[in-house]
This record gives structure tokens, C-alpha cells and sequence, in this order.
């Protein structure tokens, strides 16, 4: 059986920055790890992990043309004044985070959507 990934971007200009706080969110090590390998500073936008619904997923993914339906290792990132990353089960956690550290500079990240299927 092939599988195949599909990805999704949509950014809006404008950068943030993670926050420091960002770190303490999570309580699984290799989250906190990959989220202290940016460049964590004070002021910077929170970050919040919230289980994808159906409304989610409608309203975040209209900006794209006909996506493909989410399962069960989809997530989509919103990076807006808050970062949330919207997951489907545990491991879209991961998978989320580092998609943000590949898109992450010193500068931040770029505001958008990224939806991955």
C-alpha cells in the first residue's frame, strides 16, 4: 500500500516569534525539545495544542482549494498572534512541531496556515 502526504500552505506576511512560555506547555520531552531549538524569547506568541473538529477543520482549511479530508495523523498549524497547532491524535503533535521548527528563522514564523494530510 503507498501512502501519500499531502501539504498544504497558505501565509499572510508578518512574522511572530515563539514565547518562552511555549516550552512549559507541554509535558512530553521531545516536544519541549524541539519547541527550545527556536529561538524562545519573553513577549513572543503562545503556543496551544487543541484536538482538530469538524468546524476547525472548515473554517482553517477555506483558504485552500478542494483539501483533502483530515484522518487520523493530520494537523494544522494557525500562526497568528497565538501559535495552535491542531492535532488528530498524539504523534500530529510531534509531526506539528516540527513543521514549525523547518519554517522557523531567526526572524520567527511566518503567519498562516499549514495543513498536512
Amino acid at each position: 500500500m503507498k501512502t501519500t502526504m499531502n501539504t498544504y500552505e497558505h501565509f499572510s506576511g508578518g512574522k511572530v516569534r515563539l514565547g518562552s512560555e511555549s516550552a512549559r506547555t507541554v509535558s512530553e520531552n521531545t516536544l519541549r525539545d524541539i519547541l527550545l531549538s527556536t529561538d524562545s524569547r519573553e513577549g513572543g506568541a503562545p503556543l496551544e495544542f487543541i484536538k482538530l473538529s469538524d468546524g476547525d477543520f472548515s473554517r482553517l482549511t477555506a483558504v485552500f482549494d478542494s483539501p483533502a479530508p483530515y484522518n487520523n495523523e493530520s494537523y494544522i498549524v494557525e500562526i497568528c498572534d497565538t501559535v495552535r497547532v491542531y492535532y488528530t491524535s498524539e504523534i500530529t503533535k510531534l509531526y506539528a512541531l516540527y513543521t514549525i521548527k523547518r519554517l522557523y528563522s531567526r526572524d520567527g514564523i511566518e503567519k498562516g496556515i499549514v495543513y498536512n494530510v
